[in-house]
């Protein structure tokens, strides 16, 4: 068999069918030799229609879809991820924080040493789409098996204060009386596996400081017979992490950092409030 015609040199038809043929073999076969499959433990966190932004979580009617056991499945109707575990916390009074723990079919390339998923890169950060049956998951991978865990878990003891800013009378930062009222000590914040995150240790209510003037302009503060100060001491459930600095950083809901003049988000049975933190008192 000649490779190349005698008249004008280019290959014809049929030898140009053997070299596709030969080059789609060796293409196969590397794709195969050189990536295998692997089940991983993967934590996704779902986000809302925006993977960008991590703090957008979805809403609470969509989280409650989600169910242990479900499954997804590739093009050859083979299981590709499976959930084993569900973590959700509120983050709104509308809103829930969805962590996906998951069994995801990886293929792992000898070449680049890494792992993918539906032919993408499979890595910390990276936005991850799975169809679960008749449900969308989109959000980004926070874990993958084999990664060490740089958290530890410690209980905080903080003194904080709830301020309602209210553009209609600016001279006074305490809430209503119903408010104060709707809050009650003992009461606790828990997550999906029931922990217990945030717990209302005990609570002080003064009348409202309001800062009055006279008829010569000068300031005074007063006390607002209708509004309340209220003074929380609070007991959070939080993640240390280790930083470059000299001291560490504490995070509660995993995203929301505790230090001075940070809000926490308290979502009760009843009411949402956001105190801010004044003291920490203790870390242990």
């Amino acid at each position: 068999m000649k490779l190349f015609n005698s008249k004008n040199k280019f290959l014809n038809l049929f030898d140009t069918a053997i070299i596709i043929a030969i080059l789609l073999t060796v293409t196969v076969m590397a794709f195969f030799f050189l990536r295998r499959s692997k089940y991983l433990t993967v934590v996704v966190k779902v986000t809302g229609q925006n993977v960008l932004y991590a703090w957008d979580s979805p809403p609470s009617w969509f989280v409650y879809y989600f169910r242990e056991g479900m499954v997804a499945k590739d093009g050859l109707g083979r299981n590709s991820a499976e959930i084993t575990e569900i973590y959700r916390y509120d983050t709104g009074p509308n809103n829930k924080a969805l962590y996906l723990t998951l069994e995801l079919k990886a293929d792992y390339s000898k070449g680049s040493g890494k792992y993918s998923y539906e032919g993408k890169p499979l890595i910390i950060g990276a936005p991850i789409k799975i169809e679960f049956q008749d449900i969308l998951a989109e959000g980004l991978v926070t874990y993958i098996e084999g990664l060490p865990d740089v958290t530890k878990t410690r209980e905080m003891l903080v003194e904080t204060r709830i301020i309602w800013q209210n553009e209609v009378f600016p001279e006074t930062s305490g809430v209503p009386v119903y408010m104060a009222e709707a809050i009650g000590v003992g009461e606790q914040t828990k997550d999906s596996l029931g922990n217990v995150l945030i717990t209302i240790v005990n609570k002080r209510v003064e009348p409202a400081e309001k800062i009055v003037t006279d008829d010569q302009g000068n300031l005074f503060v007063n006390r607002d017979p209708l509004k309340k100060d209220v003074f929380l001491t609070l007991k959070l459930r939080v993640k240390e992490v280790e930083s470059e600095s000299n001291y560490n950083e504490y995070y509660l809901f995993d995203d929301v950092r505790v230090k001075i003049d940070s809000s926490i988000p308290i979502h009760l049975e009843n009411i949402s409030i956001y105190p801010r933190v004044t003291k920490i008192l203790e870390v242990r």
